[in-house]
C-alpha cells in the first residue's frame, strides 16, 4: 500500500471517522504485515475506540518492526497503562501484571505504571512486592498522594490498620488534604472509630472543585460511613448521588430479550438433544447468584477446607461461552457443539484450574453471573456441582446499589432497574432448575448466618467431602478475597446484614414488590 495511505488513515482519525480508519488500518496490516506504521495507526484507532488491550497487541507488533521509533514506543507505553486498567478480574492477573511490568521497563521512573502494578499486586495478596513498587514511587516523590493512599490501603487489605494509619498520618496534616488520602482514610475510619472526622473531611471534598470520579467515590464513601453510624437518610442520599454519577443506562427490554433468548436457546426439548462433554471431573464447583447474595461467604467457608481451593471470580466461563457461540447460540452455532469441541473447552478450563492448586479435590469458581451460562456448564462439566446463593432480594439489591460496580452491570445504579433485573435473573434460574442435570444446591444467606455449622456441613457434604472443623474458622483463613466483602469474611459470622433493607424501607420503590420472592 502506498505511503500516502498512512496519511489518509490519519486524516480519517482527525476527521472523527474512526470506524473507517479502523477498516483501512486493518486492511493495511493484512496486506502489509511488515509495515510498522500500519500497526501503529491500528493501535491508535483501537485506543480511540476504547480497546486498549487490542491496541497494545497492535503497538507491540509495531515496536518489534521498528524498535527505534520513539513515537511508537511512547504510544505503546501509554496504551500499556490503559490496557492494564481494563483487566478487572484477577483471573487475568498475569496479563495485567505483564503489561505493567513492560511499561516499567520502558520507563522505570513511571509513577502510573508502578502505581498500577502496586495496586494490582495488593489486590492479589502479594503485599510485600506491592509495597516495594509503591515505596519506589514514594522514595522519589515522598508526598505523592496516590502512592501514599495505595500503600495505606495495602496495609488495610492485609488487616494491619495501625500501620495503614501511620502511612497516612503526615499526609492528613497537610492543608488541603489530597482527595486520594481522604478516600483512603474513609476506608480506615471504621476500623479506628474515627468515622466523624472522615465524614467531615469527605463533606469538605464535596465543596471543592474535584474531578467527577472523586465526587462519585466521596458520595459512596459517605454513604457507607453514614450507614455505619445509623444515619440512614444521609446515607441514602449520598448513595443516590454516587450512583447518579456512574452515568449507567439500563435497557429493560434489551435485558429481557437477552435473557429470554438464553432460555429459548436452551429450551427443555433442545437442551436434552445437545451433546455433553465426556469429561466427568468433579473438580469444579460453581458458586452463582446475584452479586452480594452471600457468594463470598460460601466460598470462604469451603476454601477453609483442606481439600478445597477458592479461585475467586474468574472470567474463563464467559470467554468459553463466547468462543462456543455466545450466551444464546444460534441454531447453526449449537449445531457445531460436538463432544470433541466440548471436551477441548472443558479440558482447557480444568487444566487452568488445576494449575492454581494441583492437589485440590475441589476448586470453586465464584463468578456470580455464571448463572447466565448454566446451560453451557451443564454440557461442559457433567461431573461438576453448582451452588446457588440466594438472599432476601431487598437486601441483595440494596447491597449492590451501595457499591460502585463496573459498567458491565448497568442495572446496578438504579433501584427500579435492579428490581427488573432481579426478576429476569429469577426467571432464568427457574428455567435452569427445570432442565439442567448437574446437581444444584441452593443456600440461603439468612439460614447460613443463623446456623453456620449446619449450613457449612451441608455445603461440604454437597461437595462430596468429609467434614473439617476448619470450615467453622473461615474468618482465620488468610486467602485473598478481592470482592468488596473482603473485610466481612475476615470476621466471625454475624447477622447484621440480615433485614438491612428496613433502614431504607420508604425508599425501596419497585424493590418492595419482590417481598417474599427470594427464590
Amino acid at each position: 500500500m502506498p505511503a500516502d495511505s498512512l496519511q489518509q488513515i490519519e486524516f480519517m482519525l482527525g476527521a472523527g471517522r474512526v470506524s473507517a480508519a479502523r477498516h483501512a488500518a486493518e486492511r493495511m496490516t493484512r496486506d502489509q504485515p511488515d509495515n510498522a506504521g500500519g500497526w501503529w495507526l491500528l493501535g491508535s484507532v483501537l485506543m480511540r475506540l476504547g480497546r486498549p488491550v487490542m491496541a497494545a497487541d497492535s503497538l507491540r507488533k509495531a515496536r518489534a518492526l521498528d524498535p527505534g521509533n520513539r513515537d511508537i514506543a511512547s504510544s505503546f507505553y501509554h496504551v500499556l497503562i490503559q490496557a492494564g486498567q481494563r483487566f478487572e478480574s484477577l483471573s487475568r492477573f498475569d496479563s495485567a501484571e505483564s503489561v505493567y511490568r513492560e511499561a516499567i521497563l520502558l520507563d522505570p521512573e513511571s509513577i502510573p505504571a508502578r502505581l498500577s502494578l502496586g495496586r494490582l499486586l495488593s489486590a492479589a495478596g502479594q503485599y510485600d512486592e506491592a509495597r516495594a513498587q509503591l515505596q519506589a514511587v514514594l522514595t522519589r516523590h515522598p508526598e505523592q498522594p496516590d502512592a501514599c493512599a495505595a500503600l495505606a490501603l495495602n496495609y488495610e487489605y492485609e488487616g494491619d490498620y495501625g500501620k495503614a494509619l501511620e502511612v497516612l498520618r503526615t499526609a492528613l496534616q497537610q492543608v488541603p488534604v489530597a482527595p486520594p488520602i481522604v478516600l483512603a482514610y474513609a476506608v480506615l475510619a471504621r476500623h479506628c472509630n474515627e468515622q466523624a472526622r472522615a465524614i467531615t473531611m469527605l463533606e469538605g471534598l464535596l465543596l471543592d472543585s474535584v474531578p467527577e470520579h472523586v465526587l462519585r467515590d466521596s458520595h459512596f464513601a459517605l454513604g457507607k460511613l453514614y450507614d455505619a453510624t445509623g444515619e440512614y437518610e444521609q446515607a441514602f442520599e449520598h448513595y443516590r448521588l454516587g450512583n447518579r454519577l456512574l452515568n449507567y443506562h439500563y435497557d429493560p427490554e434489551q435485558t429481557r430479550e437477552s435473557l429470554r433468548g438464553i432460555a429459548a436457546a436452551f429450551s427443555s426439548l433442545h437442551h436434552t438433544r445437545l451433546p455433553r462433554s465426556s469429561n466427568h471431573s468433579e473438580l469444579p464447583v460453581f458458586i452463582v447468584g446475584m452479586p452480594r447474595s452471600g457468594t463470598s461467604l460460601v466460598e470462604q467457608i469451603l476454601a477453609s477446607h483442606p481439600d478445597v481451593f477458592g479461585a475467586g471470580e474468574r472470567d474463563d466461563i464467559a470467554r468459553i461461552v463466547h468462543a462456543l457461540g455466545g450466551p444464546a447460540p444460534a441454531v447453526e452455532a449449537a449445531g457445531r457443539l460436538t463432544v470433541p469441541v466440548l471436551d477441548h473447552a472443558a479440558r482447557d478450563y480444568l487444566d487452568t484450574l488445576s494449575r492454581l492448586a494441583p492437589a485440590a479435590a475441589r476448586i470453586t469458581d465464584k463468578m456470580p453471573h455464571n448463572f447466565l451460562a448454566l446451560g453451557y456448564i451443564d454440557l461442559l462439566f457433567p461431573g461438576c456441582r453448582i451452588i446457588h446463593c440466594v438472599r432476601d432480594p431487598r437486601d441483595t439489591c440494596l447491597s449492590i446499589w451501595f457499591q460502585p460496580m463496573t459498567g458491565n452491570h448497568p442495572y446496578t445504579s438504579d433501584l427500579d432497574a435492579l428490581a427488573d433485573y432481579y426478576r429476569q435473573y429469577r426467571m432464568l434460574m427457574a428455567h435452569w432448575k427445570s432442565i439442567i442435570r448437574v446437581p444444584v444446591y441452593e443456600v440461603r444467606y439468612e439460614d447460613l448466618v443463623t446456623d453456620v455449622e449446619s449450613g457449612a456441613r451441608k455445603l461440604v457434604d454437597f461437595c462430596g467431602l468429609a467434614w473439617s472443623d476448619q470450615c467453622l474458622r473461615f474468618h482465620e483463613n488468610t486467602r485473598v478475597v478481592s470482592t468488596p466483602t473482603y473485610d466481612d469474611v475476615r470476621r466471625p459470622i454475624h447477622d447484621r446484614s440480615v433485614g438491612r433493607w428496613r433502614n431504607y424501607q420508604r425508599h425501596l420503590g419497585a424493590l418492595a414488590e419482590l417481598v417474599g420472592q427470594t427464590g
